[in-house]
């Protein structure tokens, strides 16, 4: 994607089999005619899902887009319907309203619930994460995985498993020294 340029993130998804790393773009134009209703206009990406995204951050996150036009595409004629793909079009999204770009090499991955709290997405795309992953760290591109709380859970399980291992190794030990 080009860099410097606002309304941009990329997202990883899966294509049939293949993973690919999905440019959103989102472009905001202020209404000029008063009392028109804005425009919504999506490619790539359903209408239903870019209404709700918009009405989730203007209740929860406070910013307003409902005097707007609001464009989005999903980039080279892909696609989107893997809902972990939200957080790259709310960050499009606001990306564009505000006209500040997003930085370079950003890949973001995350469904957005209707109170505004980001889960990770469904399993087909996590595979497809795991091997961007692997291919963007080969490039040097920046990572955020936004489900933090699950691999933070993973974690604190495999410190519990180890404790238990730890205790286990201590008692079976002191069964054959008795």
């Amino acid at each position: 994607r080009r860099t410097g340029v606002a309304g941009s993130a990329v997202v990883p998804t899966l294509e049939g089999q293949r993973p690919l790393l999905v440019e959103v773009q989102a472009l905001t134009n202020q209404l000029t005619a008063i009392g028109a209703p804005p425009r919504r206009s999506a490619q790539g990406i359903d209408n239903g899902r870019l209404a709700l995204l918009l009405a989730v951050l203007e209740r929860r996150a406070r910013v307003s887009s409902s005097t707007v036009e609001v464009f989005v595409s999903a980039v080279g004629g892909v696609r989107l319907t893997e809902p972990g793909a939200d957080l790259a079009l709310c960050l499009a999204l606001v990306s564009a309203l505000a006209d500040q770009p997003l930085p370079a090499g950003l890949v973001v991955f995350g469904e957005v619930g209707l109170a505004g709290e980001v889960r990770q997405g469904t399993t087909p795309a996590l595979s497809a994460l795991a091997v961007v992953i692997i291919g963007l760290s080969l490039i040097g591109a920046i990572f955020y995985e936004v489900a933090k709380r699950r691999e933070e859970a993973a974690a604190q399980r495999m410190q519990e498993r180890a404790r238990l291992a730890e205790r286990s190794e201590v008692i079976g030990a002191n069964a054959e020294l008795a």
